[in-house]
């Protein structure tokens, strides 16, 4: 349980930061869509396994088998290697990735990056970034205390951890409320995460049409309204009302993952996502607790309460930012909603452009010639939607 409470997060993080703004909402639900799949081959499987030890040691075996592989053949993210310093490996990420997708040759040696502009002129590979400082002020004053250190940030964080508790509270809450249903038990059990699978994928469609903001509200609203409308319907409609309410708060789960990536700085995103991780796993612990009030309330109540938690976190939603669209904020100031709005495309990066300098003895603090072509930078994510290597 502890792993897999880090590896969904981390493994998100990781994927967001080599992809470009206009792919981040359809890949983003793609991974949530294909573990919508795994749990409904967990159903099938369940009814083969004499009992909950030996279901849980098949479920853990392909985690297991890809371990290998993640260590092996998965990079490490460019721009935390950045935000690190660590100029010169991010470049070798960056020709791989130039090479995979075509723009760069095959057998061109690795670029050096260096920064210009901001803060004191040109510096060399290993010069210091703004990005650089923050990860440096994380050690001094904490990752998560970083989160509380802007106006804009304690907000963000705040609601984020609201998201993630509903999501989880109520997504949990209708799959384990599933025992309390008609039916077969693995029937609606393999039903319940069936219906994740378009859920995801049109929620992956809407956020890219829409905007995260708009579908993530009316993903949570939508759950709300279905869920607390079980008060009142008659039995024979409840299922499919709670059914309805699944596939709302699975589409919202999915855009949590994206809409929370997009809206950390590099320095302190995958301690955002770690921290609204947690405040998740909160909510999928008390979830079991509020299926016991089915015993003295009566089957409807389970349905009230995460229908209410869906519904705080719609109102919550609507303080944030838009992020469709936007390049993924590199530092803490990128996060100042009011600039966010009006300029971030044109200033978030423009004095710290990442290019190419020739590889040479000269010294690595020489000024970088402006004229010089772009590497890789989030300002320079083209809106095809790919992180454009070495050109």
């Amino acid at each position: 349980g502890i792993g897999v409470g880090g590896l969904g997060s981390d493994c998100y993080v990781l994927a967001s930061e080599f992809i470009g703004p206009s792919w981040q909402s359809r890949t983003g639900n793609a991974q949530a869509a294909i573990f919508a799949v795994g749990g409904t081959l967990l159903a099938p499987v369940a009814l083969c396994m004499p009992g909950w030890r030996s279901l849980a040691l098949v479920s853990a075996l392909p985690a297991a088998a890809y371990v290998p592989v993640f260590l092996l053949g998965v990079a490490e993210s460019p721009r935390w290697l950045l935000a690190q310093g660590r100029a010169d490996e991010a470049a070798r990420v960056l020709l791989r990735v130039g090479v995979v997708n075509g723009a760069t040759a095959q057998g061109t040696p690795p670029p050096k990056l260096a920064t210009s502009g901001g803060g004191g002129g040109g510096g060399g590979a290993g010069a210091p970034t703004s990005g650089r400082d923050e990860a440096a002020g994380e050690l001094r004053c904490g990752a998560v205390g970083r989160l509380c250190s802007t106006a804009a940030l304690r907000r963000r964080t705040g609601v984020m951890v609201l998201c993630w508790f509903a999501a989880s509270f109520s997504y949990y809450g209708l799959s384990l409320n599933a025992g309390n249903l008609e039916g077969s038990l693995h029937a609606n059990f393999a039903l319940s995460v069936a219906v994740e699978i378009p859920a995801d994928l049109l929620a992956g469609w809407l956020c890219d049409r829409v905007g995260r903001k708009i579908t993530l509200a009316a993903a949570f609203g939508a759950a709300g309204a279905l869920c607390l409308s079980c008060a009142v319907l008659p039995a024979s409609l409840t299922a499919g009302a709670a059914m309805l309410g699944k596939f709302a708060i699975s589409a919202a789960f999915a855009i949590v993952f994206v809409y929370t990536a997009e809206l950390f700085p590099t320095p302190l995103r995958n301690v955002g996502m770690g921290v609204s991780s947690s405040a998740a796993r909160i909510g999928g612990m008390a979830a079991p607790s509020v299926i016991l009030l089915a015993d003295l309330l009566g089957a409807r109540a389970p349905n009230v309460v995460f229908g209410s938690a869906g519904a705080v976190a719609c109102c919550g939603v609507l303080l944030l930012p838009e992020t469709k669209g936007r390049p993924m904020p590199e530092t803490v100031a990128d996060c100042d909603d009011a600039r966010g709005r009006s300029s971030r495309r044109r200033n978030s990066m423009s004095t710290r452009k990442l290019r190419v300098a020739p590889l040479s003895e000269s010294d690595g603090d020489a000024p970088v010639d402006e004229g010089a072509p772009v590497v890789w930078s989030p300002a320079s994510e083209s809106t095809d939607g790919h992180t454009h290597g070495v050109k």
